[in-house]
């Protein structure tokens, strides 16, 4: 649910800061598709190298690296470089979608082999709470936004995520 909360935030005002600075909307386009880049490349890397690293500490690990890339981005705003700005974004969108892949593909593999009479039922779950994630984040993003302005935003959905680990379990799951 997180890392689709996060994902959707950036819709709510990338193009409007990136409007603001006069970067194109190519750049708009191209730093939404980084996150998603990013996970399609280290999903595989994280489904080899979970039963080497353990579960609870891929997701700690992806939690922790989602809190952090997305509090940075309530500074954009105030970065006067439009290169270092578009710099900035597509690595904090890069470093979000290496958390998303770290988190979602070890929940996957969680689910499938801890509920493997139920898999369908669980990842059905799984996909729907990724959509209250979706719904969260643009809905919540935005009463922040009103209520408190841009940067509380992004401090608020970080902060959050990035102490979130110290709940895991610390043992093993898979």
């Amino acid at each position: 649910m997180c890392t689709n909360s996060v994902y959707s935030l950036a819709s709510l005002f990338l193009p409007i800061v990136f409007a603001e600075k006069d970067i194109p909307g190519f750049w708009v386009g191209l730093v939404f598709a980084m996150y998603s880049i990013a996970a399609m490349i280290i999903s595989p890397v994280v489904g080899k190298i979970i039963h080497k690293i353990g579960s609870s500490n891929l997701i700690a690990v992806g939690l922790v690296l989602m809190g952090f890339s997305i509090i940075p981005i309530g500074y954009l705003t105030q970065i006067e470089n439009d290169s270092s700005t578009l710099a900035v974004a597509l690595l904090l969108r890069a470093m979000q979608g290496t958390a998303s892949a770290s988190i979602n593909t070890t929940c996957y593999g969680m689910a499938a082999n801890k509920y493997a009479n139920q898999t369908a039922f669980v990842m059905g779950m799984l996909e729907a709470f990724s959509g209250i994630g979706l719904v969260f984040g643009l809905m919540g993003g935005s009463a922040l936004y009103e209520a408190m302005g841009y940067q509380a935003v992004f401090f608020t959905f970080g902060s959050p995520v990035s102490y979130t680990h110290l709940t895991l379990p610390t043992k093993r799951i898979v």
